[in-house]
């Protein structure tokens, strides 16, 4: 029994350590409300949820065979010990894929940073002759531009539009087929 201690011993001061490494600090930095200080630990982010789900399988299998009775604790000390481990690992791989201590500028830089991910600008010449109101009604008409990001100027057109509606080739057909003579403009 006391050579079984010895050997998990060390086991479990790496498990403690990346507990501490992976779940406590960022955890104690988040409610600090510190957490910049802990940016320039994002580029190893892949590096810690790795050894955090290595954490996390081997306490959870520990706690597996206990309780189907292949394994057992030495005291309650240690049940608890794994249990809580458990619990936190878990509580860290929420709060990293969700992140909730967000501030409201990083809340606001997301949103714009999907904005741009799922819409594109389009920048058009209209040739010869043609009616503001009419073209704005026919943009608008498209599915997938948006209505209120139209801007008409002279014999300029710029229109947002979502990607995964609707491609530059199928606005610029559609608008050929129209009857508008249409150029892309760079």
């Amino acid at each position: 029994m006391f050579l079984k201690s010895i050997l998990g011993l060390p086991l479990a001061l790496v498990a403690s350590l990346l507990h501490v490494g992976c779940c406590i600090f960022p955890l104690i930095a988040a409610a600090a409300g510190t957490a910049g200080n802990f940016s320039a630990f994002v580029q190893y982010k892949p590096i810690f949820l790795a050894l955090q789900l290595a954490t996390l399988f081997y306490v959870g299998s520990r706690l597996a065979m206990h309780y189907m009775r292949r394994s057992s604790f030495h005291s309650r000390l240690e049940k608890f010990s794994h249990q809580a481990g458990f619990l936190i690992g878990i509580a860290g791989l929420w709060i990293g894929y969700t992140e909730p201590f967000k501030t409201e500028t990083q809340v606001i830089a997301q949103d714009q940073f999907r904005f741009l991910q799922a819409h594109r600008k389009l920048e058009l010449a209209i040739n010869g002759q043609y009616d503001a109101e009419k073209l704005k009604k026919d943009l608008t008409a498209i599915e997938g531009i948006k209505p209120g990001r139209i801007q008409i100027r002279d014999s300029a057109v710029s229109v947002i539009f979502r990607k995964e509606k609707i491609s530059r080739s199928e606005i610029i057909r559609t608008l050929r087929l129209k009857g508008y003579q249409v150029a892309v403009s760079e």
